[in-house]
């Protein structure tokens, strides 16, 4: 929780409270390393303050008990004074792609929000502007599904810019998608490329398959369908008609999608 009347940049709270493992069946404690070191007691609870200076935070802590059983927790967080009170922001992977929330308290002179997507946590490329209330007293809910989302981990940037174009960043969200048995992209060359690019994948034989390929504002450029072989198959899209840029290519059968990205130089 933060706490955004503290002053000069808020204070943020983390309730802390351990259940399972040894403790839980034959008492005792469990220790607590990292940003919160002690012990604590199955259901017990405590709270730590952090100072909310800075453009993002993070905790992490761990909890271990006479086993050498253990669990970890932690996150990063944004307690400075913005004109935007975030309540919350969160992702969910689902079928359709991976869907982020987000919600305000209050905003004041807010303009709009950016999504960026990086596979790296280091590399972010906006994927989504969406316009921000401006003024507002009342509680705020934004979402936006990310229908291009690639295979394996992506870190989600949200920034909100205001009025003034002072940009506000509000935290990362890393969401994972994992490959599905019956279809999925094995392999993509050249990378980059300049005009074929062959796409190796795996689907279930007699399968039908849509292909389509979305450039990086969301539009489709390109579809083809397609019958699964229950093999390695390969898939050559010709990208020369096509201008420099990041692509996507998502396989759909229905039941599963496979998504992957197509640099073409």
């Amino acid at each position: 929780m933060c706490d955004w009347n503290a002053t000069p940049n808020g204070i943020f709270y983390v309730t802390v409270e351990v259940t399972g493992g040894l403790p839980a069946y034959e008492g005792g404690s469990y220790v607590l390393t990292g940003d919160l070191n002690g012990s604590i007691l199955p259901n017990e609870s405590f709270t730590q303050a952090f100072d909310g200076s800075g453009a993002t935070q993070l905790y992490s802590l761990s909890a271990t008990d006479g086993n050498s059983c253990s669990a970890t927790a932690g996150n990063t967080f944004i307690c400075y004074k913005t004109a935007i009170e975030l309540l919350q922001y969160s992702g969910e992977v689902k079928e359709a792609g991976n869907e982020l929330t987000w919600k305000t308290a209050s905003e004041t002179e807010s303009d709009y929000f950016t999504l960026s997507r990086a596979t790296d946590g280091i590399n972010f490329q906006n994927i989504a502007t969406l316009k921000a209330a401006g003024n507002s007293l009342n509680a705020q809910t934004y979402s936006y599904i990310d229908r291009q989302a690639p295979n394996g981990t992506a870190y989600y940037r949200l920034t909100e810019t205001d009025l003034n174009g002072t940009v506000n960043n509000l935290g990362v969200v890393s969401l994972t998608r994992h490959r599905q048995a019956s279809l999925h992209i094995n392999t993509i060359s050249p990378v980059p490329t300049t005009d074929i690019a062959n796409i190796a994948f795996t689907a279930e034989n007699g399968s039908q398959i849509g292909v389509q390929l979305y450039d990086v504002t969301g539009r489709i450029v390109e579809t083809r369908n397609l019958i699964g072989s229950g093999s390695l198959q390969t898939l050559s899209l010709d990208m020369s008609r096509y201008t420099s840029g990041i692509y996507f290519v998502v396989l759909n059968n229905g039941k599963e999608v496979a998504t992957e990205r197509i640099m073409k130089k």
